[in-house]
């Protein structure tokens, strides 16, 4: 058993903090594990768990005037924050915005962002045809 105060459960394993040696430890595998941050713990649990391979995921958004069709690779869980590498750099994503990885939805998705994108375009040739009225005339 792990001596400390318990701070956590993360993917059914407890984390406890050892004051005196002001430590986190956690027992996975098998193999006792000590870092100075709960963090660093909670990554080599969930590097347990997963097997060390990154879960793919979708961000399906609907923005300002657009649709975001992102395919990503999960790093990490911080709260409800879903972090994701992008090029050199870590971005995160609401959960609620991100979905599991499926090809099917993935294509479908981006030919849906493709047709937004042309009936935007068609709305907006539209507005450039059309005629304000003059308020002045309606007086």
């Amino acid at each position: 058993m792990l001596d400390g105060i318990e701070v956590a459960k993360v993917h059914g394993h407890t984390i406890t903090y050892n004051a005196e040696k002001k430590q986190f430890l956690a027992r996975v595998g098998g193999r006792e594990i000590k870092k100075s941050s709960q963090r660093e713990v909670e990554k080599v649990i969930s590097r347990f768990v997963r097997g060390g391979e990154r879960t793919k995921g979708i961000i399906l958004d609907y923005g300002w005037r657009s649709v975001h069709v992102v395919p990503i690779e999960i790093v990490s869980l911080r709260g409800r924050r879903i972090q994701y590498k992008k090029g050199e750099w870590m971005e995160g994503e609401d959960a609620d915005k991100v979905y599991v990885h499926s090809d099917e939805v993935l294509e479908e998705a981006k030919k849906l962002g493709a047709e937004h994108d042309a009936w935007l375009k068609r709305w907006e040739s539209l507005l450039k045809r059309a005629k304000q009225i003059d308020p002045e005339s309606l007086k």
